[in-house]
């Protein structure tokens, strides 16, 4: 932990990964939709202080380790397990 909130935080991290991917599309995807994210994950979902943030966090960790090693298969398989997990998360609290 930074010491910032768990939600910028979070969004620096992905920020970081799509900076460090060498991808145009993805780093101005990013730089896009930040903001957008970044008002929505505090104004209605808060699932950086739901029991979510535990495993995104190793989510997060488990994908770092990936790239590290330069494990393509093992990161790629990461980002969509943590993509599904997000939209899960965001498919139940639209219906409350």
């Amino acid at each position: 932990m930074t010491g910032i909130p768990a939600v910028e935080e979070d969004l620096s991290f992905h920020r970081q990964i799509a900076e460090a991917s060498k991808n145009t599309v993805l780093k101005s995807m990013m730089l896009i939709i930040t903001p957008d994210l970044m008002t929505n994950y505090r104004k209605f979902w808060n699932v950086c202080d739901s029991p979510k943030r535990s495993i995104a966090a190793i989510e997060h960790r488990l994908l770092l380790e990936y790239i590290r090693n330069k494990d393509e298969e093992a990161a790629s398989n990461m980002i969509a397990q943590h993509l599904r997990g997000i939209m899960e998360y965001a498919r139940t609290q639209s219906i409350k």
